[in-house]
């Protein structure tokens, strides 16, 4: 991958993240850090990955979270950090 594939991630994910669309921010960390191979963040991406996909079920389900909104700020800003030290 090139600096310049990377760098185009880096500004999508950003781009995503403003947008609110965590989902779409998670998988383009995802891939980028398997096509990176800095496999030292993998742990960090999935337990995003779970904590997002957690809070999306019970949205689905209709079960009142009063902190969701935080959790959603939370969540932007972690991958906002993973973003950067990619």
């Amino acid at each position: 991958m090139t600096i310049k594939e990377i760098n185009d991630i880096y500004r999508d994910v950003r781009r995503l993240i403003g947008e609110n669309m965590l989902s779409a921010a998670i998988s383009a960390l995802e891939n980028l850090i398997a096509h990176v191979g800095d496999f030292r963040y993998q742990e960090e991406i999935a337990e995003i990955r779970n904590t997002y996909s957690m809070m999306l079920h019970y949205f689905i389900e209709g079960v009142p979270d009063a902190k969701r909104r935080e959790i959603t700020v939370q969540l932007a800003a972690r991958l906002e950090r993973l973003n950067d030290r990619l």
